[in-house]
């Protein structure tokens, strides 16, 4: 349901968490709560176009079990959660459609040949402390008015989904392995799955198996005509993989770190760049030289998880969401995310906005020209799923980096 948010603090709005306000003038001025919408464990506000029509859809991982209380951010029943799907018609926010994908950690869109796919990866199955790893993930075709299911694709911990098209082939891809949990050892043999669409069979053939440990990224990007697959693992670290029209053999190995998270890629002014973030250390930029990534910058902050470029007459800016600190087991709620603008050849930060427990803000414009940023809030302070998440209105003119 969506409700128009007049203020934002931490207050009670029909049973559901609201996040921490805005204080900080020049954010206020410029990233203003336009609406927020009614969420159970948010991973994602995911923007789409379908027809001249706004959508998004929202992927869920978990719901609040009458009478239990969540005491960290792995609790709730997954098996009860849904990937929610709303249009967009102005200021309002109409509910379309209920996909049952319990567990729902990352959902992808994408337009290919007048067809239209939704990917959800799947992380679990079954309710706190009794998870089952081995769950479906789902894709979607939609049909006129709604979603239709397509393909069920059984893996185990499936955290991110995304689509590419290849050498005019369509690929979709979904980063696996088990959680990171110190009651139950990370899988030695997980294998994250590259999958490419059959015309005659309306259905995506399996085309290879990359090993992950514990599988929360997978995004591919091009470079002077070649394409390029990022694989994150947060347990072992950053792979990038090279397609050599068959199959993704590895290029390079990016980082060796525990505990990276998600990547995304962006041209500026010519150059590549890929941002990687790390929930323990921050978020690094790599930047394109010679023939490999090298890392350029490092932004220190606590709790890093997607992040997310926007790029626009104004210039170029990455927000980067803030999930928690502390540990998986005793994990400290963050409240609040960042933006940071390209200026001088670096990143440099703009302001924080508001935010609780969020794995990712998504930004996106309208028809008019309008710039939007929807922020997925998993879960309050006190570990409450039942949190709205946010969309604001963004005046990005409004927005420059804090002088030194």
């Amino acid at each position: 349901m969506l409700q128009l948010v007049l203020a934002v603090g931490f207050t009670l709005v029909s049973g559901y968490m609201m996040a921490e306000e805005m204080h900080d003038s020049t954010a206020a001025s410029a990233i203003k709560p336009y609406a927020h919408v009614e969420t159970e464990a948010a991973r994602a506000l995911v923007p789409f176009s379908i027809h001249g029509q706004s959508y998004i859809a929202v992927p869920q991982k978990s719901v609040m079990m009458p009478g239990k209380k969540v005491e960290n951010l792995d609790g709730g029943d997954s098996s009860r959660a849904t990937t929610d799907i709303y249009q967009i018609k102005g200021q309002t926010l109409s509910p379309v459609q209920s996909l049952p994908t319990q567990g729902a950690h990352w959902a992808s869109f994408f337009s290919w040949h007048s067809q239209d796919f939704l990917s959800v990866a799947t992380l679990r199955q079954g309710a706190y402390p009794d998870y089952e790893m081995s769950a479906d993930s789902h894709i979607f075709r939609w049909q006129g008015q709604q979603f239709e299911a397509v393909q069920t694709v059984p893996l185990t911990a499936a955290k991110f989904t995304s689509f590419a098209e290849i050498d005019g082939q369509l690929f979709v891809f979904f980063a696996t392995g088990d959680v990171m949990d110190s009651k139950q050892p990370i899988s030695t043999n997980g294998r994250s799955m590259v999958m490419k669409y059959n015309a005659d069979t309306k259905q995506f053939d399996e085309v290879q198996r990359l090993p992950t440990h514990s599988g929360f990224g997978i995004q591919t990007f091009a470079i002077e005509g070649a394409t390029y697959l990022g694989v994150v693992d947060a347990a072992t670290g950053t792979t990038i993989y090279r397609w050599d029209k068959k199959q993704f053999k590895p290029y390079q190995v990016l980082t060796q770190n525990m505990n990276d998270r998600e990547l995304s890629f962006i041209q500026i002014d010519g150059k590549h760049y890929v941002a990687l973030t790390n929930i323990k250390n921050g978020t690094q930029i790599f930047a394109w030289q010679g023939n490999k990534l090298v890392p350029v910058q490092m932004l220190q902050s606590g709790g890093s998880h997607r992040p997310t470029f926007y790029q626009n007459d104004q210039g170029t800016w990455l927000f980067v969401s803030h999930y928690m600190t502390g540990t998986q087991q005793k994990p400290v709620v963050s409240t609040a995310s960042s933006v940071y603008r390209w200026q001088n050849g670096q990143f440099a930060w703009v302001t924080d906005y508001p935010s609780s427990a969020s794995p990712s803000t998504m930004v996106w414009s309208d028809a008019s020209g309008a710039v939007y940023a929807g922020v997925a809030n998993e879960a309050s302070t006190s570990f409450d799923l039942k949190t709205n998440s946010t969309i604001y209105q963004l005046d990005l003119a409004k927005l420059l980096p804090a002088k030194n």
